[in-house]
Order: C-alpha cells, then structure tokens, then sequence
C-alpha cells in the first residue's frame, strides 16, 4: 500500500528551503559587510596616509633647506679662528660678520626658531631668532644653555635633526661642528604644532609629533585621549577598535608624525545600514514560525486530507467524502470537484442506463468514458509531488484549472455549450497536461471571431484533442495540434467546419475507410463514434464527422453542421 503520510516530509523539506536559504543570505551579508567595511578603511587609509606624506615631505623640505642654509654660510677658516681666538675684539668681529650673514637667511625660514654659534673655549656666541615664531628670551636662552652644557652630545653628529626635552618643552636641534665652534638650528615642536593646525586632517582625527620610540611631544587636533601608538606603521592598524592609526617616520630627523583618525565617526552611515540590515533579517526569522504556520494552514493540512481520500478511493471506497473545512479558494474548489466526482462515479456504478432516453443513454456512456478517477488522481498524484518539492505555485495553478474543468463537466452535463465556452475548458485541459506532461506541443486555435457564439455539444472538441494526445503525442518530438472553425459551403449549404489536426502518424486506412462508412467499432474508437451520435441527435443529417490524413502528415478529424 502506498504510503500518504508524506506532508510531515514537505514540511522537513520547506524547513530546509528556508535554512538553506536565510543561512547563506546571512553569511553573504557578513561576509559583504566586513569586505565593505576592510575597503572603506583602506580607502581612508590611502586618502589620509597621501595628505600625511604630502604635509611630512613639506616639513622635511623645510627643515632640509634649514640643514642647506646653515650649513654653507660663508664662515671661513679665519673667521673661525677669530671666532675661538681669546681676542674679544677678534671674537666680536667674526660673530657681527655671522649675524649679518644669518639674519637675512633666518626670516626666510617658516619652522626654525633659532640659529647659534657658539665656542665654550673662547665663550664668544652669536644668535638670531625668529620674530614670527617664539619671541620669549627666556627659552631662547634655556636653548643656548643647554646646548653649551651638552657639547658632548651635539658632537655627535648624524646630519639630521634630533630631538631634545629642555625643560617642560621638546626641541628639535640640528647641529655640526667646525673644530672647537658649534653651529646650531632649532626649532620647538610647538612650533611644528601651530603649522599642522593649518593642515586639512580629516574630521575628528588627531595629529602627534612622536619621538622614534613612540614618546607624545605634541599634539593638535580634536584629541583622543588615551590612545596606542606603538603599533607597526608601515600599513595601518586600530587602536581601542575606534580609531585608525598611521604614520610615517621623518627622513631628516628621529621623529614620527602620527594621524589617529576615528573611523566609527566616519563610517556611522555605513554601520547604521549594517544594523538596519541584521535587524531585518531578525525580523524575517521571527517570521519564519508565522510562514511555517500559515504554509500548514494553507498547504499541509489540505493536501495530507487529499492524501487519505485519494487512498480511500484506491481502495474502493467509493461512497468516501471530503468534508469541508476553511481553506484556500483553490483548495476548497478542488475539494469540491473531487466530492463530485466521486459522487459522480458511484452514481454511474449503481445507475442502469434507460433504453427508451438514447439521449441519456448517449451522454451517461460518454461521461462512463470520459470521467474515470484515473485523470483526476493522476492530476492529485501530480499535486501530492510537486508539494513534496514545495512548488506551490504549480500546486495552486493545477488546483485551479483542475476545479475549473470539473466545474465545466458537471455544469453542462444534459446541455450544449458555446464554442468559446467549449476552447475555454480544452484551455484548461491542456493548462493541466502540460503541467503532468511537460510542454512537448504546441497547441493552436483558428476560429472566425462571430463563430464563439456559435452551439456544439459538450466536449466534442475535447474528445478530439483527447485523442490526440492519446494516440498522436510523442514525449520525444514536438507534437504540434491546429484547432480550425470557420465558415464553408457543401453542396450549396452554409455551415461551420471544426477540425483538429495533429502532425502524428495519421490514422491506418483500413480505420479511415471503417470510420467514414459508420461501422460500429468496438475498443479504442467508442469515443470518436458517442460524438458521432450526440451530433446525430442534435443535428440529424445536418451534421456529418469524419477522420483522415492530412497530405503533409498528421491526422486530421473534421465536424461540419450545417447552419439554416
């Protein structure tokens, strides 16, 4: 016995969908995030490291040009010695001649407090300041001091600018000897600070003036307290997560200029999309047992009933019935055209045929042929699979055209139907084939627009587009069906010609000649001959069915009735 249980395995399959689903859609949008996120940093990176460089080299340039010009002054081998010799009025002449040689050259310097030169064994000195920059006589005086109390130091010379803490303040001094006469250059990095306040730094970043070993000698900016700035600074790297770090070491001199920029400030607009994003995924979760619910209501329970009755009518029990219960239209349709047509085919089992009706006689055989259970369970059977695999699309579209065309066979049972009437249910038909066949055909209509209106029995057309998908349909070739009605003359009289073709095999000669006689055929054409009858019936003479082979290939099944 074949086994219904099967709408907990469609839940376990839907569940699965949605898993496998949300979990990548979420890891994506990690992943995406965090890629974004990598590149919007190094795109600060980059655009802050170039502006660092440019305002790093235009220091260096200056003090460099600082090196040039106090180094080539024109202080020669006499003058140094009138500089060291115990003759004060020697001493004065050559430290006049200096001042007069550097005073020129120290206003042209935009970062250079002082020049000095100085000899501790004649204790002549000379010096010039910049007027623009530190004017106070006291640490100007505290330099000078130094420097003569730390000649040791100065002579040891690197040809580059060093740092040196006089007091509460840090200087950079550049330094060269000439025998016994020191030749100095200062600047504070105070100064250094009022220059970077003219610097375009990105908002909410922070530029420091660093010794080589990481020690803080100034600062400018908007300030971020406490802050590592011991990191590597050949790339970037975050301090506290909060703020991004850079630097680059001076070529002149054994200091740093470091830029610690607050990338949270900077990307706000960005993590607040991000937040947005993961808060509407959260929401889609939480949604997930709503949709699950909704797909039971609406999906499972519906088709496990579907299940159990088609297992009921497998088994015989015909005098089963679905009882109704809320459910989608679709669903409540299709239940409805199952009960009837089991209602249907119980009545036909249990009803004898009433020899003086030929009338109902005819109908009541071909609904004996035409209704059987196998279609509509096979169009169940097709149902139950595809929401085994969640294609609820195709469930509701199958669900649709099938309640549709059993609403068109039990409506017009005793009657006669229009022609568009009669196109609109093979629509259906063929809708409902291509879903459980595939679309291995085509399936055209030529008709006269004013003949829609025009009167045939119930399902005459159908019989003929059933028999070729019976016996002209072929799963490994494109089967190709023409529905034409239009107008023609016979003999003299107007009627209306109907007829299917198909690009099959045709029909055997000994079928055609048999059918065309209208001999009684037993087996496989008793539909072809009940449409043959109910047109007599209708029509009498008037109308007049015949089969045979087109030239070009194919059969070809033709209804002519004459119109008065």
């Amino acid at each position: 016995m074949r086994p219904w249980n099967k709408n907990m395995n469609l839940r376990r399959r839907v569940v699965g969908i949605l898993v496998i689903t949300i979990i990548p859609a979420i890891l994506c949008m990690f992943f995406v995030s965090f890629i974004t996120y990598q590149t919007i940093r190094n795109q600060i990176y980059s655009t802050s490291f170039d502006t660092l460089s440019l305002y790093c080299n235009q220091i260096d340039n200056e003090l460099k040009s600082t090196v040039d010009n106090v180094r080539n002054i024109d202080f020669n081998e006499d003058y140094i010695d009138m500089f060291q010799s115990s003759d004060r009025s020697e001493n004065y002449y050559a430290a006049n001649n200096y001042k007069k040689t550097i005073t020129p050259i120290i206003s042209m310097l935009d970062y250079v407090e002082g020049i000095v030169a100085f000899c501790n064994k004649s204790g002549a000195t000379v010096y010039n300041f910049n007027v623009n920059l530190d004017s106070k006589y006291s640490n100007r005086q505290n330099v000078i001091l130094y420097l003569k109390d730390h000649t040791d130091e100065l002579s040891k010379e690197k040809n580059q600018w060093r740092w040196f803490r006089i007091g509460e303040k840090y200087y950079l001094i550049y330094s060269y000897v000439i025998r016994e006469t020191y030749f100095c250059a200062w600047t504070s990095v105070d100064s250094f600070v009022k220059v970077t306040e003219n610097w375009k730094i990105a908002e909410n970043g922070t530029i420091y003036i660093t010794t080589e070993d990481n020690q803080i000698m100034a600062e400018s900016g908007e300030g971020t307290g406490e802050i590592d700035l011991s990191g590597d600074i050949k790339s970037y790297y975050l301090s506290g997560n909060r703020f991004l770090v850079l630097g680059i070491t001076s070529g002149v001199g054994n200091f740093k200029i470091m830029e610690a920029l607050n990338v949270r400030h900077l990307t706000w607009t960005f993590e607040r999309i991000f937040y947005v994003t993961i808060g509407i995924l959260v929401v889609f979760l939480m949604m997930i047992p709503v949709i699950l619910k909704n797909l039971n209501h609406n999906i499972f329970l519906p088709m496990g009933r579907m299940q159990k009755a088609i297992a009921a009518i497998d088994r015989g029990e015909l005098n089963y019935r679905m009882e109704p219960f809320h459910a989608n239209t679709e669903f409540q349709n299709l239940i409805e055209a199952f009960n009837s047509m089991v209602r249907q085919i119980e009545n036909l089992k249990i009803e004898t045929y009433e020899d003086k009706i030929e009338q109902s006689r005819i109908m009541m055989q071909y609904l004996q042929l035409q209704i059987e259970p196998h279609f509509y369970l096979n169009a169940l059977n097709t149902i139950s699979a595809m929401a085994q695999v969640g294609d609820t699309d195709l469930i509701l579209k199958l669900s649709k055209n099938l309640s549709d065309y059993m609403r068109f066979i039990t409506k017009t049972k005793n009657g006669i139907v229009t022609i568009k009437e009669e196109l609109e249910h093979i629509q259906n038909y063929m809708e409902i084939i291509e879903i459980r066949l595939g679309n291995e055909f085509t399936y055209m209509v030529e008709m006269e627009e004013e003949l829609e209106l025009f009167k045939i029995p119930p399902l005459a057309i159908q019989n003929l587009v059933e028999n070729v998908m019976k016996y002209a349909f072929n799963i490994y070739e494109n089967t190709e069906i023409t529905i034409k009605i239009h107008r023609t003359i016979r003999e003299g009289q107007k009627g209306v010609s109907i007829s299917v073709e198909d690009n099959g095999n045709g029909y055997p000669e000994d079928i055609i000649q048999s059918f065309n006689l209208e001999a009684e055929e037993e087996g496989n054409r008793i539909g072809l001959q009940n449409i043959r009858k109910r047109l007599y019936y209708l029509y009498g003479d008037k109308a007049t069915f015949r089969i045979s082979n087109r030239e070009e290939g194919g059969a070809r099944a033709e209804i002519w009735i004459q119109i008065d």
